[in-house]
């Protein structure tokens, strides 16, 4: 492996490639003029670069688990940011456990082993696995490795369904305690099942009340390359936008008590903490809101499941059934009291 050469001329590190090729690795910011002496080795952020030079030179069996976490993320750079932050810190976290091994040597037992111990809900360990075998995949598609070495040896959780849905009288009771900003957002989550994230970002441009509807964007962008989705407006919900964004013609549509954007943490430490308050225990998320909204547009009125799957922004109703859809005993009695009627 060839060595990265300091150029005093240019204050900079370069290292030769197979076939000739000279590559500038970087400025030494350790100097502003030229050594009298030359340094024999780069700084951490030079050789960082030099080891990722070698890495895209290498052969297939060669390439490290590091390798593959950096071209992976590349390759999100369209994602929602929270999502690359979570792959980033999955991927990053499992190569420093492991050594950071080359991928042909990896196993499955390194996920075991690096799982073992650690304080997750089977989603998170799901999503986990589920990320580790989606940075192997695309680099195995790309030739940057030879296969995916552990692709269908290591076991997944079942996904665990979303049971939490807070009782109608516990979101009143919320929603009176909560302070005016953060109670227009929960009365709007109640009314629409639209994601927490899309109250969030949601803008008074998109917002055409004439049709009812607010665009948003769309969660599923990269499966469907479609930008934005429309969440549907009843006249209940017309009239709290309208009364929320008063006179202003541009901008996020929730904004706290400064005049700012809420923000995903701050959203979520006031929910725990108003529902601490209270004594709620039990659908105490922002998401309950959106479960509950499924769960009642069905269960209680009646609702097209196809309708409430395009309200929740699904392209089917695989998704709704296995997630949002929540057992309601008392529909489920008058429904099967309603065929036996008919039947009669």
């Amino acid at each position: 492996m060839n060595k990265p050469w300091f150029r005093s001329d240019r204050l900079s590190w370069f290292v030769e490639l197979p076939g000739g090729k000279q590559v500038n690795l970087g400025r030494d910011e350790r100097f502003t003029s030229p050594p009298k002496v030359k340094p024999k080795e780069p700084p951490p952020a030079i050789q960082k670069k030099y080891l990722a030079a070698m890495q895209a030179q290498a052969e297939p069996e060669d390439r490290k688990l590091s390798f593959c976490t950096s071209k992976y993320l590349e390759s999100l750079q369209d994602c929602r940011p929270n999502s690359i932050r979570r792959a980033k810190d999955y991927l990053e976290s499992f190569a420093r456990a492991t050594g950071d091994p080359k991928v042909s040597r990896l196993r499955a037992h390194h996920v075991t082993d690096f799982l073992k111990g650690k304080p997750w809900a089977p989603n998170s360990v799901r999503q986990f696995i589920i990320t580790v075998n989606a940075c192997l995949n695309y680099c195995a598609r790309q030739d940057w490795i030879a296969a995916n070495p552990i692709k269908g040896k290591v076991t997944m959780p079942l996904a665990r369904r979303r049971e939490d849905v807070m009782s109608p009288e516990d979101a009143e009771r919320l929603a009176a305690a909560a302070a005016p900003e953060f109670r227009d957002v929960l009365h709007f989550l109640a009314g629409t099942g639209c994601r927490p994230i899309e109250a969030r970002e949601a803008l008074i441009e998109k917002c055409d009340f004439d049709k009812g509807v607010l665009m948003v964007p769309n969660k599923t962008k990269a499966k469907t390359g479609i930008d934005e989705r429309p969440v549907f407006l009843s006249t209940a919900m017309i009239e709290l936008l309208k009364r929320v964004i008063g006179d202003r013609k541009a901008g996020h549509i929730f904004s706290n008590k400064f005049g700012k954007p809420w923000q995903a943490d701050a959203l979520r430490v006031r929910m725990r903490r108003l529902c601490d308050k209270l004594g709620i225990t039990y659908g105490d998320r922002m998401y309950s809101h959106r479960h509950a909204w499924a769960s009642t547009a069905i269960n209680e009125k009646g609702l097209n499941p196809a309708l409430v799957a395009i309200q929740l922004g699904h392209t089917d109703l695989k998704q709704l059934m296995k997630t949002y859809l929540h057992h309601d005993h008392k529909a489920m009695r008058e429904a099967l009291d309603g065929n036996e009627k008919r039947e009669g």
